[in-house]
């Protein structure tokens, strides 16, 4: 992990267990209400894209209230989006829009719930910061493949050896 390496053991085994009502009830009413939430969310969201590839930003705006129209500044994959934060999937989808196909194909379901999202602009990096970031672009997909090229090794190490543990090492 980020701050060190950990060595797990198995202190305890507890077998599993279907739980009585009156003690999860609860906890499934919340999860139950969750997920309502989220299909009625997506569904919303889905329409409003419907609307918005028919008939356009002002049409679809009016047909549910609350909606509100943010644009971000430019972004890279690699980045934070503006005003969302670290969301991989909006990401992902953003970068597959393009001036022909400016509206994916249905809403996109991120860790703060649905985006509906339009591609409004791309604009090509500048060589002269490409050449820059060049470098450390390399050293990145380097330093990828030497530990994919690692983990590959160790397991196939892991596959032909024999690993016994003594109790008189352990705390």
């Amino acid at each position: 992990l980020k701050n060190g390496y950990y060595i797990l053991q198995v202190i305890e085994s507890i077998a599993s267990k279907i739980p009585d009502l009156a003690t999860v009830k609860k906890s499934v009413e919340a999860d139950l209400l969750k997920e309502m939430q989220a299909t009625l969310a997506e569904e919303d969201a889905n329409d409003f894209l419907e609307k918005l590839k028919t008939t356009g930003q002002t049409e679809a705006s009016d047909a549910l209230e609350g909606i509100t129209f943010k644009s971000t500044d430019y972004f890279k994959r690699s980045e934070r989006i503006p005003d969302i934060g670290w969301e991989n999937t909006v990401s992902q989808k953003a970068f597959e829009l393009s001036s022909e196909k400016p509206l994916p194909d249905s809403a996109i379901k991120g860790q703060k719930g649905f985006y509906v999202i339009r591609l409004k602009a791309r604009r090509l990096p500048e060589t002269q910061e490409f050449d820059k970031e060049k470098q450390q672009l390399q050293e990145t997909l380097v330093n990828q493949k030497k530990l994919k090229a690692f983990n590959t090794w160790l397991s196939e190490v892991r596959k032909r050896s024999d690993i016994s543990i003594r109790e008189e090492f352990q705390q």
